[in-house]
């Protein structure tokens, strides 16, 4: 799944679980969404692909949230997380 497609698609993971995707951060990165390991490992390397740690799903959807009051298009929405998860998570 891309994080694209994750991102418009928040509302069916649990909050508490955490967006990893391949770098570098696109909205075609692919990502998945999973409960943190207890070593709070920063990277997982599944089936030869190696995730970054994103975001937590809450916090992914707060932005998303506060963005609706905006006129960006969900595209650009989306791209303003990423641009958050890069420069302030």
């Amino acid at each position: 799944m891309n994080l694209f497609k994750v991102l418009l698609d928040l509302e069916n993971f649990p909050e508490d679980h955490t967006i990893y995707a391949e770098l570098p951060w696109t909205l075609e990165s692919e990502t998945i969404v999973v409960s943190e390991p207890d070593s709070g490992s920063v990277t997982l390397n599944i089936k030869d692909i190696s995730y970054s740690y994103f975001l937590e799903v809450y916090i992914a959807e707060e932005l998303l949230i506060s963005l609706t009051k905006t006129n960006l298009c969900l595209r650009e929405s989306c791209q303003k997380v990423i641009e958050y998860a890069i420069n302030d998570a």
